[in-house]
């Protein structure tokens, strides 16, 4: 078995031999999201220790990450998430993911290696010995996949990885509880794949209050942060039509007299009523306001993700509404497969990809997803807020319910 660490076992190989499947989709409370695992291995043990994709179903739920369900069958006692490749000289473990910290679905779940239960200490890893009732299998195991997972040791190999669409996991199979080793177990490769569609959001309620949970949660963490350090402020918009004016009332607290303004918007699938709003709307609103500054340019920044049409796309300042409503007319929605989308990279564009000089200098983030909970490429977090401190340069955020 090569060099390998007591903490864990190399992977069984398992040479692609099946066809592509899809598993499943579902629609989460708050938004439509549709995840699914593409099946990559067909090499099975003689113990039914395999899991078929009719036997997954997996869910993105806007809370940090997916839900994974693995149908409970006889001879099952556990399942793990591990890492998806080995070492083809065997001398390099491969390792279980362990999540950054206790979630309710798998933090009070127990893993027994060399015959000793873990310690807690050792970190949360993404198992489950406990299949619970499910409307879809009857009874299944769940495993909770946050964005960020943890693998390998400080005295190993170790990182941090990202789950995206695209992201390469294996469902190690066991057949004793607790992932124990000294029963029969299989890995189970699959491909995560992810897509967003938009669905129909209930009206606003002008009598009740905000409800917030409307919005994702990290998408309000992350950009209020971002409103904060950006030494901007914070609006919710309930329904589509009600962005145009939140825009327009924007403008209205503005001084000048001279005035440089730029919209950043997500453009991916889950906006397209937003930016249809946008179409019809903002430009008329904006002719009403504009004329009593002394100067008054817009520029535009479009968002998606990455390994989609654009990561962020910008057209320079104009004082012409006539120019601003031919770009924001061209802009197709669509992608954005996974829930977090290229904020910080959208607002590095927006923040040093325009020549500011005015008296107000203003970036309005507009989007209902989280920024990527870790950098995707060298855009960061902090490289934004200090672009934007170093240029006086204002961001105010708008969210909308994803």
């Amino acid at each position: 078995m090569g060099n390998v660490r007591p903490n864990e076992r190399p992977k069984l190989d398992a040479t692609p031999r099946s066809p592509l499947r899809r598993v499943a989709m579902s629609r989460a409370r708050a938004f439509l999201a549709c995840a699914c695992l593409l099946c990559l291995a067909a090499a099975l043990p003689a113990q039914d220790l395999a899991i078929a994709p009719g036997e997954l179903r997996i869910e993105e739920r806007g809370d940090g990450g997916y839900h994974l369900f693995v149908k409970a069958k006889p001879g099952l006692g556990s399942v793990l998430l591990t890492e998806s490749t080995k070492d083809p000289a065997l001398e390099l473990a491969n390792y279980a993911y362990r999540a950054k910290e206790r979630n309710a679905v798998n933090g009070g779940e127990k893993r027994l290696l060399d015959g000793e239960f873990l310690p807690e200490s050792s970190g949360w890893f993404i198992i489950d010995s406990t299949p619970e009732p499910d409307a879809a299998f009857g009874s299944a195991f769940e495993l909770f996949i946050p964005y960020v997972l943890q693998y390998g040791y400080a005295w190993t190999r170790n990182g941090e990885l990202f789950v995206a669409d695209g992201t390469f996991v294996s469902v190690r199979a066991f057949a004793l509880p607790y992932a124990d080793y000294r029963g029969a177990w299989a890995d189970n490769p699959y491909l995560i794949r992810v897509a967003q569609k938009p669905f129909e959001r209930p009206p606003a309620s002008p009598e009740a209050g905000r409800d917030l949970s409307i919005y994702l949660d990290d998408t309000v963490k992350a950009f209020t942060d971002i409103a904060e350090r950006g030494k901007g402020t914070v609006r919710f918009v309930e329904a589509a039509e009600d962005l145009p004016g939140e825009l327009a009332r924007i403008l209205d607290g503005l001084e000048g007299p001279r005035v440089d303004l730029v919209v950043c918007i997500d453009t991916t699938d889950s906006m397209s009523d937003d930016i249809d709003a946008v179409k019809t709307s903002l430009p008329g609103l904006l002719a009403e306001r504009v004329g009593r500054f002394e100067r008054f340019r817009l520029g535009l920044v479009f968002y998606k993700d990455y390994y989609e049409e654009y990561v962020a796309k910008k057209w320079d300042f104009t004082s012409d509404l006539g120019v601003f409503q031919t770009r924001v007319d061209a802009v197709k929605v669509a992608g954005g497969r996974d829930i977090p989308e290229a904020v910080y990279e959208a607002l590095s564009e927006a923040v040093t990809g325009f020549a500011w000089d005015a008296d107000d200098r203003l970036v309005v983030l507009v989007g209902d997803a989280p920024p990527h909970p870790l950098p995707r490429g060298t855009v960061t977090k902090e490289k934004v807020e200090a672009e934007a401190a170093m240029r006086d340069v204002v961001i105010d955020v708008i969210i909308l319910p994803h």
